[in-house]
């Protein structure tokens, strides 16, 4: 993996966090009774939970967009998917079926809701995947470097 591709795909993790955000922010000025019911894992509103994950993800994309340090963005990503993977496995630990993890933006979008779920997995595992391989190559270029 080299610096140039690293980069390319901090870039391209930052737009679907910016994407994901704005979802977010979208469903939260909306009036689904969704949105004022408590969050299985918070155990706060879901409009609280999307508004605080949403600001959240525009802080991490914002650091990956403007950042030079290739440490920090990339370490960034890794805690942002760790963090979405640790809520997804929660909420299949307590057996809810339902993640929204887009707000109530699915209800608006002309897609099979299984279909919204696929990508949101697969976008997920792109998170895990180029952010965990990112900071171990960075780590094992370090290494090299210091001659460990």
């Amino acid at each position: 993996m080299r610096k140039k591709l690293i980069d390319s795909y901090i870039y391209s993790s930052a737009a679907l966090l910016i994407l994901t955000a704005t979802a977010k922010f979208v469903s939260i000025t909306g009036r689904a009774q969704i949105l004022n019911q408590a969050d299985p894992i918070f155990i706060v509103p879901y409009r609280t939970v999307f508004f605080l994950t949403g600001g959240i993800e525009v802080a991490v994309a914002l650091v990956c967009f403007f950042s030079k340090r290739l440490w920090l963005r990339s370490c960034l990503l890794a805690w942002m998917a760790t963090q979405f993977l640790a809520y997804r496995l929660g909420i299949g630990l307590i057996n809810v079926h339902y993640c929204g993890c887009l707000g109530t933006l699915t209800d608006a979008l002309p897609m099979n809701a299984n279909l919204v779920h696929t990508l949101l997995v697969v976008m997920l595992a792109y998170l895990l995947a180029g952010s965990y391989a990112a900071v171990g190559w960075l780590y094992w270029q370090q290494r090299k470097t210091n001659g460990f």
